[in-house]
């Protein structure tokens, strides 16, 4: 049997993960495929684990509970501290649905089931929404807690039958979960991200090497080959950094390269029995170093990068405050905390109290501060909420979502176009049940109004060729089509020409006002609005970006030059343009859900406004009997 002995290369294998994970996080133009450092990391402790209860089990000390009191004494500590410290600044800097959301990631974490929990608020982990959960890297801790419950377990029973069907074992159980986690991800790409059956694997090569190496001895360290499979090893978790990335889906296959790269690196690497140039790349004494407090590490950047967003810090600036930080942490919590027994037996009383005052927060209980009462309605959840539901895509061919009318009736009114007819799918759908109104909203996607090379583009032109409606209502982001479109005008005049022979009316609407602001995107508005609350004790006045203007000034000359009976533009502009810039309120409601959209308060305010006169004066024509 091996004896258990310090291998620097194993941190310094931990070093390249965790700066590579932190890396991405900070800046993920610095390195796209950082966020692989979780699956390096997985591998590793997959192997520490099963070495260390293979010795134990072999050595007749195996006990469950010291296990997993060793495992909590581990990683309790600091977790605490950082659950702690994210909960008084969430205290300090959230509001809303985000702090009673805190309250939440903060009982999934201490009940073992973040990953779960992190699954269901984040959902895509490389989405928007991600950088508002300060707890979202939990999730990769929630799945090593959940391994570490019950592989023990099996493996202790397995043992038991003997070292063969530990093999067989270990070996099926590894490609069950890679099959899972291949043919999952592209068809469930959020839940195969996120739970432990199609992780599973990853912990699983780890296992499968610790427990060869223990009962082996060396098998692989004395191949002749052993320096350059080694080499090899460090090389495919460096390319995976810059050949990976999430926009395709993963982990599936793609896992297979960081992972299979750390266990090359296990397996051939051993500083007891001669260097190699991965050996020596990974023992260098700043790579350990960083090792040792790569947990800390892991644990602090993610909640100072979210809550850091509050402010303008430059993201290497972030990245010493985590060095910073961790080294704190280990020396003063992990350290103290695995050797000290006077220490340990506060950690269920830090347990218990965090729970005491998560599950209030989680229930909408315990307010914040993050929010001044007299600007508090931007909390209200409506404020990011917009007509997604009125996503047609996979129901052109049918006709789209039909609203209101008599179902075996040709629509009267169809709204077609980009989310920007989208987001007002909420009144548009109202009316047309108050007015018994039969409606299409048709394939209202992100897709270019001027784009009549897709099929979903054809399908609706068809339709509205055969429906013969009453009303087409067109809506899209304008400024958005002049600038990929460089024959946009010509585009529009052509689809304008077919739309409008299809209909009597066909009512082009202007783009609303373009917020003009920096990075800007859906779920940081509220963000922005109350940092400059808080900067400066008001809210900003927002304008409008020239480009925005401009395009409408472009959709409404090709309107005019058509000159097409029953072809009109209506401006959107004039209730959200006022002296002092954007109109974003209204009666106490935020009316965008982004830059460039409004919520759904903000598209019900604008269709009583400006489109619903428009088309009670067609009713009241009596055209086509609306």
């Amino acid at each position: 049997m091996k004896s258990s002995a310090y291998r620097p290369e194993i941190e310094g294998l931990r070093a390249l993960a965790v700066s590579a994970v932190v890396l991405f996080h900070f800046k993920p133009e610095w390195l796209e495929g950082g966020f692989v450092g979780v699956d390096v990391f997985f591998v590793i402790s997959g192997f520490l684990i099963t070495s260390i209860i293979v010795r134990q089990i072999d050595a007749g000390t195996f006990s469950f509970k010291e296990f997993w009191l060793r495992r909590v004494r581990r990683l309790f500590p600091a977790l605490a501290v950082v659950l702690t410290c994210s909960v008084i600044a969430g205290y300090l800097t959230l509001f809303g649905e985000q702090w009673v959301s805190l309250g939440s990631q903060v009982v999934s974490v201490l009940l073992l089931i973040g990953n779960i929990e992190m699954w269901q608020i984040a959902n895509d982990y490389w989405g928007q929404s991600a950088g508002d959960v300060p707890l979202l890297h939990t999730w990769s801790l929630a799945i090593e807690e959940q391994f570490y419950l019950f592989f023990p377990l099996g493996l202790v029973i397995l043992m038991k039958k003997g070292s063969r069907i530990v093999l067989l074992a270990l070996i099926l159980a590894l490609l069950t979960s890679l099959a899972i986690s291949i043919y999952g991800t592209p068809r469930s790409p959020s839940a195969i991200f996120y739970l432990l059956p199609s992780r599973g694997w990853e912990l699983l090569i780890g296992s499968l090497l610790g427990f060869i190496l223990v009962r082996r001895s060396h098998p692989f360290q004395e191949m002749r080959f052993s320096s350059t499979a080694a080499t090899a090893g460090l090389a495919l978790i460096a390319a995976s950094f810059f050949i990976i990335d999430g926009s395709t889906g993963f982990p599936g296959y793609k896992a297979l390269f960081p992972t299979v790269g750390a266990g090359l690196i296990l397996a051939f690497t051993d500083s007891r029995r001669g260097s190699c140039l991965a050996t020596r790349i990974l023992s260098f004494p700043a790579c350990t170093y960083i090792g040792r407090i790569s947990y800390s590490l892991y644990l602090w950047h993610w909640p100072l990068l979210v809550y850091s967003q509050w402010y303008s810090i430059h993201p290497v600036w972030g990245v010493v405050a985590s060095l910073i930080l961790a080294s704190l942490s280990y020396h003063f919590i992990e350290a103290p905390f695995r050797t000290n027994l006077s220490l340990q037996r506060y950690i269920p009383f830090a347990a218990i109290l965090l729970l005491t005052i998560a599950l209030p927060i989680s229930l909408g209980k315990m307010p914040s501060k993050g929010l001044p009462s007299e600007i508090s309605f931007i909390a209200d959840p409506e404020a990011s909420t917009r007509g997604r539901e009125f996503e047609a895509k996979d129901l052109v061919a049918e006709g789209g979502n039909m609203f209101g009318g008599k179902a075996e009736e040709s629509p009267e009114l169809v709204v077609i176009g980009s989310s920007h007819a989208r987001m007002f799918g909420l009144p548009f759908s109202s009316y047309a049940v108050e007015t018994n109104t039969r409606l299409s909203m048709l394939g209202c996607v992100n897709l270019a109004i001027t784009n009549l090379e897709s099929a979903t583009s054809l399908a609706r032109l068809k339709h509205l060729e055969k429906w013969k409606p009453a009303i087409v209502v067109v809506a899209g982001r304008w400024e958005a089509e002049i600038e990929e479109d460089e024959g946009f005008e010509t585009s529009l005049r052509t689809v304008l020409k077919r739309i409008a022979s299809t209909c009597q009316h066909c009512i082009v609407l202007s783009q609303v006002p373009l917020i003009e602001t920096t990075d800007l995107s859906r779920q940081n508005l509220k963000k922005y609005l109350v940092t400059e609350y808080r900067r400066t004790g008001s809210l900003p006045l927002l304008k409008e970006l020239a480009a925005s203007k401009e395009a409408n000034r472009v959709v409404a000359s090709v309107v005019e030059s058509l000159d097409l009976p029953g072809l009109q533009f209506l401006s959107l502009s004039e209730p959200l343009n006022q002296d002092t810039g954007i109109r974003f309120i209204e009666d106490s409601k935020l009316l965008y859900d982004d830059h460039n959209h409004l919520n759904n308060s903000g598209a019900e305010w604008v269709f009583r406004q400006r489109i619903r006169p428009l088309l009670e004066k067609l009713r009241a024509e009596n055209l086509s009997d609306l």
